[in-house]
């Protein structure tokens, strides 16, 4: 018997490996012998972890019967799926769980997971599925300080203060809102560029520049 459902949190992936910040997975309040699993997207268990084992304030090891899963690097972009099962299952890729003949243990789970909690009650044999998705992360637009602008007949001239290895883009606009990419400006590596304008009675123009945030 399975029921599936979906978290619905969008979690967000670190820019920079596209990893979220540290996850848990938590079915540490229920109340049976649980096991916790993750799948990704192709069926393949990428974590999964039965009895969690913990230390004290000592150097002795202890352990519980229900699962608990630390993500220390956190999650690559993309869906996953965390199955919860009751001891005894076989987990297998290819979204497959299977169940002891003699039965699995049951009882009340508690899920909590980056953003929320979902509880429910899980029957011998049984597996309760959730859905869930790593957003990539949405950068800031970044703040650029214009040092210089001169227009020289139809050359215009923009000046800026530009950061190590970035590249930049300039764009322009004629009411303030839709904003366009001006023709040979998408690459830029200096702190500088120079390109032709139409003054001949087109409508005053605004221009951005922009940093290229790299996917």
């Amino acid at each position: 018997m399975s029921d599936r459902r979906l978290l619905r949190a969008s979690l967000p992936s670190g820019r920079s490996h596209w990893r979220t910040s540290p996850s848990d997975f938590d079915l540490l309040d229920s109340d049976f012998d649980t096991q916790l699993t993750i799948y990704d997207s192709q069926g393949f268990w990428i974590y999964f972890n039965d009895d969690f084992e913990y230390s004290d304030d000592g150097d002795d090891t202890n352990d519980t019967f229900q699962s608990f899963l630390e993500l220390d690097e956190g999650l690559p972009a993309g869906t996953y799926y965390v199955v919860i099962t009751g001891y005894n299952n076989d987990i297998l890729d290819g979204f497959s769980v299977f169940p002891d003949s003699e039965g699995t243990d049951s009882g009340s789970y508690e899920l909590k997971f980056p953003g929320g909690t979902r509880s429910g009650g899980l029957a011998s044999g049984g597996q309760v599925w959730f859905q869930f998705t790593i957003g990539e992360v949405v950068s800031p637009p970044v703040d650029i300080e214009v040092t210089a602008v001169e227009v020289v007949g139809d050359q215009l001239t923009l000046e800026w203060v530009a950061q190590p290895n970035a590249v930049y883009q300039i764009y322009s606009s004629t009411t303030g809102g839709s904003f366009t990419l001006v023709p040979g400006q998408d690459a830029i590596l200096t702190d500088s560029t120079t390109f032709t304008i139409d003054g001949s009675g087109e409508p005053v123009k605004l221009f951005q520049i922009r940093e290229v945030i790299p996917n």
